[in-house]
């Protein structure tokens, strides 16, 4: 919480000119204090109240770069801060303003940064979640409310992941258009955190290819006490995984891949890597290609739970 405040005060005092620029806002030739962008037009202040706006157009004023990208892009105050994240990274190409353009503090280059949510997509999401790859809505919406899944501009879905320390790691990414793109956010740190699907109780940590599988898993196994996670692909070997067993206090690892070749061959790798870590771990593979094809199949999925539950 320290950390988080202590970023958001750096943030704030942003310089509001080199803001305006990264946003790509025009300077009004005729007002030098004014700055025009979409249909907002901002006055900035000078000397010492130079953190200072107020927007004539819509009468709205405030101080600080938090509050300037928020009343400039419309958005809440975490999307601000996200906005701003990657205006720290990017400041070394924010043009010299005579005032300070880049922050005062030193920047992590290796920072992953959130891609940045668009609202007005999330009923697109939502409406592919439940009728192109049958997730119940229920499930769906629980992993929006909790800010662990959201939409971008370009209507993908963005999946955020976790280290066991609930730091987020990076984000995958799957595309609802027609071109049904398929990968991690730019500065994932893949194999390091993992989207999850939390139960209070945990007795199995059960390990996945995707994120929309691990949601397809939730679905054909509700009542089942586990955690499951996404690597985003499969990997020969995870030191992660074990770490965050060992948070959750499970005994078991379940190493649920794809039900192919690839799947098949770094689930055994896998398994052999967790081997010393003290948990049992075993090979669990769905009776399709993956889990979402199974749950696709099976459209009533009473039957399903019970023809499922023998396999195992």
């Amino acid at each position: 919480m320290r950390n988080f405040r202590e970023m958001a005060n750096r943030y704030r005092d942003f310089s509001l000119i080199d803001v305006l620029n990264f946003l790509g806002a025009e300077h009004d030739n005729a007002d030098r204090q004014r700055w025009d962008l979409s249909n907002k037009s901002v006055w900035i202040g000078k000397d010492e109240d130079c953190q200072r706006f107020y927007d004539h157009k819509t009468g709205v004023g405030g101080g600080g770069a938090i509050d300037l990208v928020s009343h400039l892009q419309g958005c809440d105050f975490k999307s601000a801060l996200e906005i701003l994240a990657r205006f720290s990274v990017n400041s070394e190409n924010v043009p010299n303003t005579g005032l300070k353009s880049k922050p005062n503090f030193p920047v992590d280059q290796n920072q992953f940064i959130p891609p940045i949510a668009d609202p007005r997509y999330l009923a697109n999401i939502v409406k592919y979640m439940l009728l192109e790859r049958s997730i119940t809505k229920p499930i769906v919406q629980e992993q929006i409310n909790l800010g662990k899944m959201y939409a971008d501009s370009r209507r993908n879905i963005i999946f955020l992941c976790n280290d066991e320390a609930g730091l987020v790691t990076g984000a995958e990414i799957r595309g609802t258009g027609n071109t049904l793109y398929k990968g991690m956010a730019a500065g994932s740190q893949r194999g390091k955190g993992f989207f999850t699907i939390s139960h209070p109780n945990p007795v199995s940590l059960v390990v996945v290819e995707s994120a929309i599988d691990a949601l397809s898993y939730k679905v054909i196994f509700p009542d089942e006490p586990s955690v499951v996670v996404s690597t985003a692909g499969v990997l020969p070997a995870c030191p992660a995984l074990a770490k965050l067993a060992k948070v959750l206090n499970v005994s078991e690892i379940v190493i649920a891949y794809d039900n192919d070749h690839a799947g098949d061959e770094n689930a055994v790798k896998l398994i052999f890597s967790l081997e010393n870590t003290g948990f049992i771990c075993r090979r669990f593979s769905p009776d399709f290609k993956d889990w979402n094809e199974y749950l696709a199949y099976c459209l009533d999925l009473d039957v399903l739970f019970a023809e499922s539950k023998w396999i195992r």
